[in-house]
């Protein structure tokens, strides 16, 4: 209103003052008020003989000017009212009243009410939700704001934005996770003008602090427990053992420590109660609701591994749980910890020795240095279960079975003293020593030192196992090729004796051909009349295998069954070849089997009548050499006599080899 009511004065009291002696030649003056102090205002009409001057601080008049005399200020005066004070000698005059209108230039910052606004939301806040008030700013030129919020951490610099450039009311531009950012920190900036460029341009910053709350989507989490994505704590189980037949009266002691969950909303934090709710069939274990604590309310009958399935859920919700395992071991007692035999295993290694070469017995550089936990609840001290560390060195590494190696070469002489600790993996019991190793220039057992791995043996015993088979297979070639006719030879020698007919039907047959002469019914060589006939092999008269023919006295010498058996031989397909013969041989002697019909079977050695007393070893050598010529020379069978058969087919009187 005083404004518009100065403006009005501006334009009309002027037009009477024109008969003045002082007065503005410019109806409306005005200054800007970032003016310097001397910045002429108007110019100023003076009547000859009168001076002018101002009565305000504000201004000044220097000759025929009005100027500034100090700095204006548009937020404080609009419009300064000017009267002249004009004067001719001693006479005061009064002068024009000049209205001097401040022009508002931008000179002055915008201005936030608090230097930081706090807001509390939660994270399950849709997005595109707007919430609290607009964080203004005011500026005393009045000019037009303009906002920019920018984060402090770049992570959440899309979580949050403002509705308009020129209205700061905060908006959700992003799901919220209370887990990832529970906190979220931005600047709030309102600039006078559009650009950030324009000359002159003035700021104000102000702190945002947005509290996000958790909401309760999350189900409880066992501790320790290893976090998938974003949502999820997946826990590994635990384990424990107890005793067969013993009762516990202490909640069970768990690795990898006591069963317990948490609300997977860390923020809310909601009670979580227990139970077991698979694999506790006899009702041997119960578990606290509130605690987790798992006892025992009564022993394990049978050795093995018990499962129990527990499950933690919350108080208020049981639709949100979690489930995870407890295997208990069910053992013998134990009753004796491992021990070491030394307090101190001594041993030694040269210089300059590959790594994985044993560390030496300083008793007895021959062997190597062996540590060995003995446990007296096994009768020989020995604990498959016993597992070794070394402590506090990287420069040895030590085997199951107890054999120290080195891990690092060795260049100067040194003593390296370190802890081996043996654990009992059933009961967990443990027990430690120390070994200390000097590390010498001697080279003594180097050659020892070699160690050689599964892998080496195994390429090793391959190797053997390819020469040893070459090896057979070379012997059974060379037995092949001396001996192979020789067994082919029993084998079928055997398969034949084997394969007679039961009927009696097969016959030996005498080769007159071969001895050169025929078996007349008269030989005075032998001194009795023999005839040829087949006796019946169902007799089993002959058992010897050395038996191949067989003489009577049956048959005369012309018997026609001689000479009907000569015919037949020739059509007939086995040619066998008989050691009888008419003649004396002159090697010495020969044996006969022979039958008279009036006798029984005898077996009679015919001794040599020309060179004495015959020699029955030699004969029966020279028997089995023939025979073994008569089976390899099969293919020969064509010079062997016809089969020599009786009148009469008596089953009595047949021979058969």
């Amino acid at each position: 209103m005083g404004s518009f009511l100065a403006l009005c004065i501006l334009l009309f009291l002027p037009m009477g003052c024109y008969s003045q002696a002082c007065r503005s030649a410019t109806p409306n003056p005005s200054v800007r008020e970032d003016s310097r102090p001397g910045t002429i205002v108007t110019t100023l009409i003076i009547d000859e003989g009168h001076t002018a001057d101002s009565d305000v601080r504000q201004f000044g008049v220097i000759g025929t000017n009005l100027v500034l005399a100090e700095e204006v200020d548009y937020e404080e005066q609009t419009i300064i009212v000017v009267t002249l004070i004009c004067k001719k000698g001693s006479q005061t005059v009064l002068g024009e009243t000049i209205f001097v209108q401040i022009i508002n230039v931008n000179d002055n910052e915008p201005i936030f009410k608090e230097t930081s606004y706090s807001f509390q939301i939660l994270e399950s806040l849709p997005v595109n939700s707007t919430f609290g008030s607009p964080i203004q700013a005011e500026d005393a030129d009045g000019d037009t704001l303009y906002y920019e919020l920018i984060a402090e951490d770049r992570d959440t610099a899309d979580y949050f934005r403002l509705s308009s450039i020129t209205y700061p009311l905060l908006v959700v531009n992003k799901t919220l996770d209370y887990d990832l950012h529970p906190h979220v920190r931005m600047n709030l900036t309102a600039r006078d003008t559009e650009l950030p460029g324009d000359n002159p341009s003035f700021t104000a910053t102000t702190l945002i602090i947005i509290d996000i709350g958790d909401a309760d989507d999350k189900p409880p989490f066992f501790q320790p427990c290893r976090v998938i994505g974003k949502k999820v704590c997946i826990s590994d189980g635990y384990s424990t053992s107890v005793i067969r037949s013993e009762a516990i009266t202490q909640p069970l002691q768990l690795i990898p420590g006591p069963l317990y969950a948490i609300d997977g909303d860390y923020g809310i934090n909601d009670p979580i109660a227990y139970s077991i709710i698979s694999g506790n069939g006899d009702n041997i274990f119960a578990i606290g609701v509130g605690n987790g604590n798992i006892t025992m309310n009564k022993p394990v009958d049978s050795l093995g591994t018990i499962l129990l399935q527990v499950m933690a859920y919350q108080t208020n919700d049981e639709l949100k749980y979690s489930t995870t395992t407890v295997q208990i071991d069910v053992k013998e007692k134990n009753d004796f910890p491992p021990r070491f035999e030394k307090s101190n295993y001594p041993g030694t290694i040269p210089l300059n020795m590959a790594t994985r070469s044993f560390v030496r017995d300083s008793s007895d550089q021959t062997r190597q240095l062996h540590v060995f936990a003995i446990d007296e609840d096994f009768p020989d001290g020995f604990n498959p279960a016993v597992t070794y560390i070394i402590e506090n060195s990287n420069d040895f590494i030590i085997l199951r079975d107890g054999y120290i190696l080195t891990n690092a070469v060795f260049t100067s002489p040194r003593t390296a003293v370190f802890a081996v600790t043996a654990t009992d993996s059933t009961s967990s019991e443990s027990t430690s020593t120390t070994v200390t190793v000097e590390i010498t220039n001697s080279n003594k057992g180097e050659a020892l030192d070699k160690y050689y791995t599964t892998t080496d043996m195994a390429i090793l015993g391959a190797t053997l196992g390819v020469v040893v088979a070459a090896c057979l297979a070379g012997l059974a070639f060379l037995i092949y090729k001396q001996y192979g006719n020789t067994i082919r030879s029993k084998l079928q020698r055997g398969t034949g004796s084997n394969s007679g007919d039961s009927a009696g039907t097969t016959k030996q047959l005498i080769n007159d051909a071969e001895y050169g002469g025929d078996m007349s019914a008269s030989n005075p060589e032998f001194g009795i009349d023999v005839g040829i006939t087949a006796v019946s092999s169902g007799d089993n008269l002959l058992s010897a295998a050395a038996v191949s023919t067989v003489l009577t006295t049956s048959a005369p010498t012309e018997s026609p069954a001689l000479e009907e058996a000569d015919g037949e031989s020739d059509s007939e397909d086995k040619k066998v070849k008989s050691i009888l013969t008419k003649d004396l041989k002159e090697d010495g002697g020969y044996k006969s089997v022979w039958f008279r019909e009036d006798a029984a079977p005898e077996v009679m050695v015919i001794e040599g009548v020309e060179h004495g007393e015959a020699n029955d070893d030699y004969a029966e050598e020279e028997l089995n050499n023939q025979q073994e010529d008569n089976d390899d020379d099969e293919d020969d069978e064509d010079e062997l006599d016809p089969t020599f058969t009786t009148p009469n087919n008596d089953s009595n009187n047949s021979s058969i080899l």
